[in-house]
């Protein structure tokens, strides 16, 4: 492998800097190849920002392959003086295409791009994203890709990358820009480690000339997607990066926040996990969360808490996606409250409740309800025996009410018993009840649970 030393300051004008290393990262859409005339390369530079010599390994993985099989001496190891850059040269052979493997001290530093050469003329090329475990797409969320294009010498490759030590299965979405679908969906697999990339995309779906395009994909390993751009003429080249909704984003305009829930003034006894306190994966689909009030007798229960909607069950969106379940000491015999919410196809919500009930007793109301994916929304339960209200009411990021019932309690009080929590579960096991579906890619945040004399 060749390497070159630059200065820092030019590799900083030259391309977008990734995160410092914490294990491993990935330059996707490594190559060395020949398109119309045109070579396009890809360029990585190492940098290490400490002040001790670091070490380094990189090692290609050509696309399709599978990125866990390795020979034995796998990798090309480096090391980098203090404060030192290296160029790699030679990332992929001739008229290859994969994904460059980085692994190292935390020290290290990964930027690339790719370049094009048409007449002996290098042109000032694009950045290439860096892949880590910062700003991959988690199994079953949705990555978009927009700016797809098959126009006049316009061409766009997609290329897809699992990250999962298995076989991923990826569901792809086509869309033209008035949301009608371009095919149906297609369904792939992808090898572990490894990605694909399919040249000339729009073509492979049989669409000769067209213009803002958009896709959404998602994968039930984690995955990254990217689209290649190319002016087939002048070797312009440009990379599209995946994206996230609006939704899945906490910032706000000035003035238009809506603060975390947080304890309320009078509570005799609050408890909290502010932030993210779970976020459902295939290990662990669901969670149950203790609130150890003391024991005795109060007139309020509240629950309040952010969710994050990370999309509907692919198999199955008009199943049940659990909101809350609240019962004193894991017993759905003295349930508090129990919510889920189904999407399109029956886009409804249906509560229960009941105390010392068996839950074909248990009081049930169900409404119309629309909740978004990638949009983070409030819910606020409070169960008040005095006032002999259930409100239940889920607001989203505006502080607009989507959802607003009230129901009346059937017990006079809420009795904490020394030892017996109020528990707070979330989630569905997948297959488990064919009804009842997962929440994966969902985020819960800022929980308080408190009662109140």
């Amino acid at each position: 492998m060749k390497f070159k030393t630059l200065g820092v300051a030019a590799l900083l004008v030259l391309c977008a800097v990734a995160p410092a290393l914490a294990g491993s990262v990935y330059v996707p859409a490594a190559t060395d190849r020949v398109v119309d005339g045109v070579r396009y390369q890809t360029q990585v530079w190492v940098t290490n920002h400490d002040e001790d010599l670091r070490q380094f390994t990189s090692y290609f993985i050509p696309t399709e392959s599978d990125g866990t099989e390795r020979p034995e001496n796998w990798g090309d190891a480096s090391a980098i003086p203090a404060g030192g850059t290296m160029l790699l040269g030679s990332v992929a052979g001739s008229g290859e295409t994969g994904m460059l493997e980085i692994s190292g001290a935390p020290h290290i530093v990964v930027t690339a791009r790719m370049v094009a050469t048409k007449d002996g003329v290098t042109g000032l090329g694009a950045a290439i994203p860096v892949i880590s475990s910062k700003n991959l797409f988690a199994a079953d969320t949705v990555a978009h890709n927009q700016g797809w294009v098959r126009s006049g010498d316009l061409r766009s490759d997609f290329g897809l990358v699992n990250l999962g030590s298995e076989e991923t299965t990826c569901s792809i979405r086509v869309l033209r820009n008035s949301g009608s679908q371009i095919q149906n969906t297609a369904v792939i697999t992808v090898p572990p480690l490894t990605q694909r990339q399919f040249d000339d995309a729009l073509a492979i779906l049989g669409i000769q000339a067209i213009s803002a395009v958009r896709s959404e994909t998602s994968c039930d390993q984690p995955f990254y997607s990217y689209l290649r751009t190319y002016e087939r003429t002048t070797g312009d080249v440009t990379l599209s990066l995946p994206t996230h909704t609006i939704g899945e984003s906490t910032l706000n305009p000035p003035g238009t926040e809506q603060p975390a829930p947080g304890c309320s003034a009078g509570a005799a006894y609050c408890f909290q996990q502010p932030g993210v306190f779970f976020a459902p994966t295939r290990s662990e689909p669901v969670k149950f969360i203790d609130a150890h009030a003391p024991a005795g007798f109060y007139s309020r229960l509240r629950v309040a808490y952010d969710i994050l909607h990370g999309g509907w069950y692919p198999q199955r969106p008009h199943g049940a996606h659990n909101l809350l379940w609240i019962a004193r000491n894991r017993r759905h015999f003295d349930l508090f409250g129990y919510v889920n919410i189904f999407g399109p196809g029956r886009s409804e919500i249906i509560w229960r409740h009941g105390i010392a009930q068996a839950h074909e007793a248990k009081a049930k109301i169900s409404a119309p309800a629309v909740m978004m994916p990638g949009q983070l929304y409030r819910l606020e339960y409070i169960y008040d025996t005095n006032a002999r209200t259930i409100d239940l009411v889920i607001t989203n990021s505006q502080g607009q009410a989507v959802v607003d019932l009230n129901d009346r309690p059937n017990t006079q009080t809420v009795r904490v018993d020394a030892g017996d929590p109020y528990s707070l579960g979330l989630g569905f096991y997948e297959g488990e009840n064919p009804n009842e579906v997962p929440t994966y890619g969902w985020q819960y945040r800022n929980l308080v649970i408190e009662f109140f004399d």
